[in-house]
């Protein structure tokens, strides 16, 4: 009688992963998300199916000139809460996010510069929660107009209220924080207004609820992403929050 044991262990090490395209205008931008978005639902049902010839993805990098091939593995999402990667634009800039991939394919980038912006940002193969910080700015036509300190105060009451995007999209374990003026203390040149920096589990989803709040009080945002430490606190920088908010995070 043989009789063989074996012992292993498996799993799958799929990350985040997210690329922020950045384009000279705002019309722009979106048309570029637009047809990402497109493109990214056919190469879903594409890959999902038996369908001949060359993917959504190959033809749309066709047109523009991409260098793409339909034989990569692991570079669509699998198993994630949405096999569609997510795909938006806010002012001048195009996200591309999938919450649980082994990669996307580099056809993403190439399309941004082809389209006539540029990658300022990708994080491939996160494992750690996707900081977002938000950089929000009073136009200067408006600064001798308003109460920029009552702006922001307003600005981070909505965001931090318990029917906020800080509070209902926040992820857990990784608390928000901000940084803004108060009335005896103003931005230098070229600075921010408010800094706000936030984990969601839905980016989509929060970048656009945080961008409404931003528009609604006629300020312009600009956004970074970065991939948190696996130890230590991101936004500690970012704290004490000032001004203290007005409601369930203040």
């Amino acid at each position: 009688m043989k009789i063989q044991i074996w012992n292993a262990f498996a799993s799958n090490n799929s990350g985040s992963y997210v690329i922020v395209g950045q384009f000279p205008t705002a019309a722009l931008a979106a048309e570029v998300a637009a047809e990402l978005d497109q493109v990214a639902r056919a190469h879903t049902v594409w890959k999902a199916s038996d369908i001949a010839g060359p993917s959504p993805l190959a033809a749309y990098a066709a047109r523009h000139g991409i260098v793409h091939g339909d034989d990569e593995y692991d570079d669509w999402p699998q198993y994630s809460r949405t096999e569609v990667p997510a795909v938006w634009a806010i002012g001048h800039q195009v996200f591309v996010h999938s919450d649980y991939t082994v990669t996307m394919p580099p056809a993403l980038g190439h399309a941004m510069y082809a389209r006539g912006g540029r990658v300022v940002t990708e994080v491939d193969h996160a494992h750690h929660p996707l900081v977002a910080v938000f950089e929000v700015y009073v136009p200067w036509k408006l600064r001798d107009t308003i109460d920029i300190p009552a702006r922001v105060q307003a600005m981070v009451d909505t965001l931090a209220a318990p029917a906020g995007v800080l509070a209902t999209h926040r992820r857990g374990g990784l608390w928000p924080a901000w940084r803004g003026v108060l009335p005896h203390r103003t931005a230098g040149f070229g600075e921010p207004d408010l800094v706000i920096g936030a984990a969601f589990d839905d980016l989509c989803a929060a970048f656009t609820a945080v961008a409404a709040v931003v528009a609604d009080a006629a300020c312009e945002l600009r956004l970074r992403i970065f991939e948190a430490p696996a130890e230590g606190d991101p936004l500690a920088h970012l704290r004490p929050c000032v001004p203290a908010a007005r409601g369930a995070l203040g």
